[in-house]
């Protein structure tokens, strides 16, 4: 057993110290152990890594309390003054409250890991087939499934593992927790965002909702529906086709009112005619278009502003490369009125494009 380490015991004029400290400590705990308490029903929101975490420091922090047990203690023998004495009499009862507030909060985090741990276990059917199907997670099967068993004759044979269904390998797919389910979603290398597979559980049974991301009226939306939809469609097929839990597909179950969606802000900015004031381009800044998919992101983000304003519309991406910002290039995409390439450009190169809109629009030569 690791003996704990030589204490170093402080005069009585380190009690405003000594106050702060164990303020501090009991502060943490509380809004540490409020924050898990609300969390607690909602086991999807964690992960083991911050349960562990939390765990290991509020453990620390318990095993440290003897300290100050012992410092108030060795100051009580002192010759204090009565506000001294009052003082560390109120502080004994704020350690024994941090000690209270610990023990609650290393007992929910207890409680949070087996709430993780059944919540996994009591995931649909459904859901671990599709995490299958996708290879994000290998299929979990009960003991009873698990027995080698005589097939039935009127059993469906198999699917052979050659057969088994693979993304390809320009999309990806990422997942996220939802009230009721999971939402799966599923990214381009080059398009971007394509949509998303929700599975909810509801009533007993579980809902498949396949969705497309993006404004109808924007002819990528169509581009990404070429790509997904049928991706979708045949996930569902295996899935209901696998699956015993009776799925539903296509239907959307019920469910409360759901938050309002976060808005994302994204700066942009109208080059107007230097003689009438009016707009002649949009410039949209994306300083996370890294790669052409999330410079499609931006596209579909703002495709609403950019065909309402009805201007020559740019994105531009992060400066590049080192050096005075006005020498470094950016990867630039025209989005309208035309969809165009992703461009390399400087702002030598770029801004006289700008300059050449504003200069036509009132008739300049």
């Amino acid at each position: 057993m690791q003996s704990k380490p030589t204490p170093i015991w402080r005069p009585i004029s380190g009690l405003p110290l000594i106050t702060h400290v164990i303020e501090e400590g009991l502060d943490t705990a509380t809004e540490q152990y409020e924050t898990l308490q609300q969390v607690e029903n909602r086991p999807h929101v964690l992960d083991d890594e911050t349960v562990r975490r939390v765990n290991q420091v509020y453990s620390a922090q318990r095993d440290d309390l003897w300290y100050f047990e012992e410092q108030l203690t060795r100051w009580q023998k002192e010759t204090l003054t009565p506000a001294q004495s009052r003082e560390i009499q109120r502080l004994e009862g704020q350690v024994r409250k941090t000690r209270e507030t610990l023990d609650s909060l290393l007992t929910l985090t207890e409680q949070c890991t087996q709430r993780m741990r059944d919540a996994l276990l009591n995931k649909s059917d459904l859901q671990r087939e599709l995490e299958a199907l996708l290879q994000a997670a290998p299929p979990r099967r009960s003991t009873q499934q698990k027995r080698s068993s005589p097939r039935s004759a009127h059993e469906p044979p198999r699917q052979k593992e050659s057969d088994s269904f693979r993304l390809p390998p320009e999309i990806t797919m990422s997942k996220e927790a939802l009230r009721d389910g999971w939402s799966y979603l599923f990214r381009h290398r080059t398009l971007g965002e394509l949509g998303r597979i929700r599975v909810q559980d509801s009533q007993g049974q579980c809902y498949i909702t396949c969705e497309v991301v993006g404004d109808a009226n924007d002819p990528m939306t169509a581009r990404r529906a070429e790509i997904f939809q049928p991706l979708g469609v045949e996930l569902s097929h295996r899935i209901e086709a696998e699956s015993r839990s009776g799925a539903v597909s296509g239907t959307v179950p019920p469910a409360p009112p759901s938050p309002p969606p976060h808005t994302e802000v994204i700066e942009s900015k109208m080059m107007q005619c230097e003689r009438c004031d009016a707009g002649v381009a949009l410039l949209i800044f994306a300083p996370e278009a890294t790669d052409p998919g999330r410079f499609e992101d931006y596209s579909r983000k703002m495709h609403t502003e950019y065909t309402r304003q009805n201007l020559p519309t740019w994105i531009i991406g992060p400066a590049l490369g080192g050096g005075p910002l006005m020498d470094r290039p950016a990867d630039i995409l025209q989005v309208w009125p035309e969809h165009g390439d992703i461009e390399r450009l400087r702002p030598e190169e770029f801004n006289p494009v700008l300059d050449d809109l504003a200069a036509r629009h009132c008739g300049e030569v």
